[in-house]
C-alpha cells in the first residue's frame, strides 16, 4: 500500500492546471459594493 506519492513542483502545477479551470471575468458593480474587490482596469479622474 502506497501512503504518499511525492511529485515535483512542476508536476504539481501541471496537475492543478489540468484539474482546475478558473477563468476570471469582469463585472460592473456599484462602488458601494466594491469593498474587497480587485479592479480590472485603472480608474481615471475626469
Amino acid at each position: 500500500m502506497e501512503l504518499l506519492k511525492l511529485v515535483t513542483v512542476k508536476e504539481a502545477k501541471e496537475i492543478i492546471e489540468k484539474n482546475i479551470s478558473f477563468k476570471p471575468g469582469i463585472e460592473k458593480i456599484s462602488i458601494l459594493n466594491s469593498l474587497g474587490r480587485i479592479l480590472a482596469e485603472d480608474i481615471y479622474a475626469p
